[in-house]
């Protein structure tokens, strides 16, 4: 993969476009010059005069077509000879904006009326594509039988069917002028960046550069900057891009290696993390993933799972990085539609032995047993099935509320909810693993819940321990929305009053549990100064009667708190825009918190945004979009923004973050993003990812973040269900 970053050369002439044969260059420039720069030796030198200026280039073999104004030359590269192939007529006006060509016929757009022309490369003969509709002038660029058409700024680049004539515009929206592609990834100039569409998925990445800032700073990713970035090529190993009158180049980045069984090898600064996803295949291919670091610590990531059907993302899902564990206690729900899932990940080169329980509303357990996982395999079953279940030996699940495992050795466990909608699609939403001692008095803090409107909100408290837990579930709102300026920036005017919401037909803002010994409850201060109980909360949304989205809270909480965070498409609420959500909490009753958020690259380099600076009375509640956070967005909304939110803050405040997009049928989907507290301890234990999947109809994104302190490097190594290395293909 190519990732921004390398040198720069400047030039006597501006430069048109550029042109590679695999040894040379190639540029046309504004005088009637075609140039040949050998990158062999670095000597430029004249390849030809061409009868007009500012020309457009394609070429195969020892053949290079200049196409300029109204007319297609082509020059024989050996002998250096000149010919015009065609010329336009008069009328209709036909202006020349860009050239492509197959084995046997040259694309070329017309920047007046939008028409795609054919000719002919032998005979120069000319026939239409399509008589008119497509204009601007952004180049062209072929591949998988379409034509893409690049967009002068703020529009978006535009497919063609070369057998139909179907026009099209790509998933994200992505623009650019300059286009060049290899298989399946299609690369643009935008000015200030340069991106990278996967014409698969319609992703679009930001391989160099940061939208809206200029400059000519060489650096790897976002710290590369462009004056005007034009045109770009690849020689087959690096791609090189016009900057006004620079030629850039950008060399492979040694992050993004990727070789049979050895896994992604990352190397982050400290505050920096990586994003990168499964390139995918034709079959499914499950597993598990293990971070193996030779210097620093891994402090957060995840997997997402998405599912698409039909060419529609159906949800997507969170599988968090965690810890090795021998113990643990997962909430169960097998109920009509409803199901749960468990993934246990035996990284040690021995077996394991795994044994379980169930436990029913009154903290009574039943159904019994015991499997064996080998070394490095791994499993995922739902609990419905063996080796969970028992078959007509047992109790039925439906009485379940948690299944409780202890295993022989530290393994990777995950869990999810099962769910089939309205429309028979299956989503699924991640489940804590909760620790089977007490390991905290302080209160449970959930930073965001919602009720109505579609939205309906789940809570689950799971008793990890052997004696029965009460307490109370209090519930308050967000506080004022009104601001008042302050000398670090702004302080909200109150903060947040208990509100009443209605659990089981009871409306209330207090309700009181008691929780049976390893049992659950779905309705967090403990009372008396008593354990808490380990909390999660499922949000879900409906709309026109369906469910189209189920995902549970991650949060953290601290003085220091890290998280990802990304933006892209058009922008919220419109169909294919992808946006973190983020809520910041004070759970404080008295003391107010001074709260700055900073806006890094995943490098860990400043973003050009000033930190945002309030103060957040107590039990104030403030939820935004990443994008509304921004002081000043230079990351147009056709553009990926992915990076870091570091939110600083005088007194400890609770934090999650969501993953929120519309899908291609304008549903809203979400799931939570990984964060972390940076004054927590790092984990001495074996972290894992315990399960992912990768092809047919899944694909995964995984994101790593690093430590806060030091620089960290290693390689994240993937595993299928026997225990053998994963060939697994990225991409940013």
């Amino acid at each position: 993969m190519l990732a921004g970053g390398g040198s720069h050369a400047d030039w006597r002439f501006f430069a048109s476009d550029i042109w590679s044969d695999g040894e040379n260059l190639f540029f046309s420039d504004f005088s009637s010059m075609i140039w040949k720069l050998s990158l062999a030796t670095g000597v430029t030198s004249v390849a030809a005069n061409v009868p007009d200026a500012n020309s457009f280039l394609w070429g195969k073999g020892n053949q290079l077509f200049v196409a300029s104004g109204r007319s297609i030359s082509r020059i024989d590269l050996t002998t250096g000879a000149v010919r015009t192939l065609t010329t336009f007529p008069f009328r209709p006006a036909f202006h020349i904006a860009g050239i492509w060509g197959d084995e046997t016929t040259l694309y070329v757009p017309d920047e007046v009326g939008g028409a795609i022309a054919k000719v002919d490369q032998t005979t120069g003969e000319q026939t239409y594509l399509l008589p008119r509709g497509v204009g601007g002038r952004g180049g062209i660029w072929g591949a998988n039988g379409s034509l893409f058409i690049g967009a002068s700024s703020g529009g978006c680049i535009v497919r063609i069917d070369i057998q139909s004539g179907a026009k099209s515009t790509l998933p994200a929206c992505p623009g650019g002028w300059g286009l060049w592609g290899e298989g399946s990834l299609l690369f643009a100039a935008t000015g200030t960046t340069v991106v990278r569409i996967n014409l698969d998925d319609g992703s679009v990445t930001t391989i160099a550069g940061s939208p809206g800032f200029f400059g000519s700073e060489d650096g790897r990713g976002s710290a590369a900057r462009f004056t005007a970035a034009t045109r770009v090529m690849s020689d087959g190993a690096s791609l090189y891009v016009i900057d006004g009158p620079s030629l850039r180049k950008l060399v492979p980045a040694a992050s993004t290696v990727q070789t049979h069984g050895t896994g992604f090898a990352f190397d982050l600064n400290a505050k920096s993390g990586v994003s990168f996803a499964g390139a995918g295949r034709a079959a499914t291919v499950i597993g598990y993933a293990v971070p193996e670091t030779s210097a620093g610590n891994i402090r957060a990531g995840e997997a997402v799972l998405a599912l698409r059907q039909n060419n529609v993302l159906i949800h997507e899902s969170a599988i968090p990085l965690s810890e090795a564990v021998r113990s643990g206690r997962v909430p169960i729900k097998v109920e009509g539609s409803a199901t749960t899932g468990i993934a246990i990940a035996n990284a040690n080169a021995a077996p394991a032995t795994i044994r379980f329980f169930f436990t029913d509303k009154d903290g009574i357990d039943f159904n019994a047993g015991s499997f064996t996982i080998g070394g490095e395999e791994q499993i995922a079953r739902f609990v419905d099935q063996p080796p969970f279940s028992i078959g007509g030996a047992g109790r039925p699940l439906s009485g379940a509320r948690t299944l409780t495992f202890e295993a022989s050795l530290p393994v990777g466990v995950t869990a999810v909810r099962g769910y089939v909608n309205e429309r028979s699609e299956f989503l699924t939403s991640t489940l804590p693993v909760a620790q089977t001692v007490a390991s905290s008095t302080d209160p449970v803090v959930f930073p965001h819940f919602a009720q109505g409107d579609g939205w309906s909100t789940e809570i689950i408290l799971v008793n990890p321990t052997d004696q029965t837990l009460t307490g109370s579930l209090q519930f308050f709102d967000p506080g004022p929305p009104d601001t008042v300026t302050v000398r670090s920036g702004v302080a909200f005017k109150g903060g947040g009053q208990l509100v009443a919401v209605t659990i089981d037909g009871i409306t209330q803002s207090t309700f009181p549990y008691a929780i049976p010994a390893r049992s659950s409850r779905a309705q967090a201060l403990p009372q008396n100064g008593g354990a808490s109980p380990a909390g999660a909360l499922l949000f879900s949304y409906r709309t026109n009667g369906v469910l189209v989205t189920e995902a549970s809270i991650l949060a953290a909480t601290g003085t220091v708190i890290q998280l990802y965070g990304e933006a892209d498409g058009p922008g919220y609420p419109e169909v294919l825009s992808l946006s973190t959500a983020l809520a910041i909490v004070n759970p404080s009753a008295t003391v107010a918190a001074n709260v700055e958020i900073e806006f890094l690259t995943l490098d860990g380099n400043g973003t050009g945004n000033r930190a945002l600076n309030f103060l957040l009375p107590p039990r104030k509640q403030m939820a935004r979009f990443v994008t509304q956070f921004l002081v000043v967005d230079p990351f147009p909304l056709s553009r990926p923004l992915r990076g870091l939110i570091r939110i600083t803050s005088s007194s400890p405040v609770s934090v999650c973050g969501f993953r929120a997009r519309y899908n291609e049928r304008g549903d809203f989907l979400f799931t939570a993003t990984p964060s972390f507290a940076e004054t927590a301890p790092a984990s001495s234990t074996r972290m894992l990812i315990p399960h992912f999947a990768d092809g047919g109809e899944y694909s995964t994104r995984f994101i790593l973040l690093g430590d806060p302190q030091q620089p960290s490097s290693g390689r994240l190594s993937f595993y299928d269900q026997t225990g053998q290395p994963l060939d697994v293909k990225f991409q940013n």
